[in-house]
């Protein structure tokens, strides 16, 4: 929506946000506000179902946002069936300057940046060492393999029943897990037709 006055443009941007960890609502409103560009108007729409209603406003007449916060997992397709835009021309570069490329590589299909990296989740490793030592190993395990042996030695000698704990809850995170592990094992997702 662009609302042309007499002297000045005001902007107005309908963003598709949802609750998650990272920046909350009020965060991002209290930052807008402070920004010198007085002349842009943010209407934040939240919602959990970010899919379903990306796909619906792309699919309407007139799409309902025009900035949504996207799941990396979904830019290819959605930048393959042109319901997101490369942002390559509308970009100063340089604000990528501190962010890896390992990182930034994940948001662009067919070298072309479409989305902006704002929440990256890591996989962490915590170790205490003090079960180690008490299993008799010196070190951290530096590979899976060395992990997976060393949780079973931990639990072979009665330290603790459960030496490795993951988030395998019920939800994407499951998915999301199992897909890193399967593959740091060698594993892939091909289903094969029989």
């Amino acid at each position: 929506m662009i609302i042309i006055l007499i002297t000045n443009i005001l902007l107005g941007v309908n963003f598709l946000y949802m609750y998650q960890a990272g920046y909350q609502p009020e965060d991002l409103i209290n930052y807008i506000n402070s920004q010198k560009a007085k002349n842009i108007f943010v209407t934040f729409k939240f919602y959990e179902d970010m899919y379903e209603n990306i796909s619906v406003s792309v699919n309407s007449k007139d799409p309902f946002y025009d900035i949504a916060l996207v799941d990396l997992i979904w830019i290819p397709e959605l930048a393959s069936n042109n319901m997101i835009l490369p942002l390559d021309d509308l970009i100063d570069k340089t604000i990528f300057e501190d962010i890896p490329d390992y990182i930034l590589n994940q948001f662009k299909y067919n070298g072309k940046i479409y989305a902006f990296p704002y929440l990256v989740n890591i996989q962490h490793f915590f170790v205490n060492n003090e079960i180690l030592k008490k299993a008799g190993f010196k070190e951290p395990p530096k590979t899976l393999e060395e992990m997976k042996y060393q949780a079973k030695i931990i639990k072979e000698k009665g330290i603790l029943d459960y030496p490795i704990v993951d988030s395998w809850t019920n939800e994407e995170v499951l998915m999301c897990e199992f897909t890193w592990i399967l593959g740091a094992f060698g594993g892939d997702t091909t289903i094969m037709d029989v």
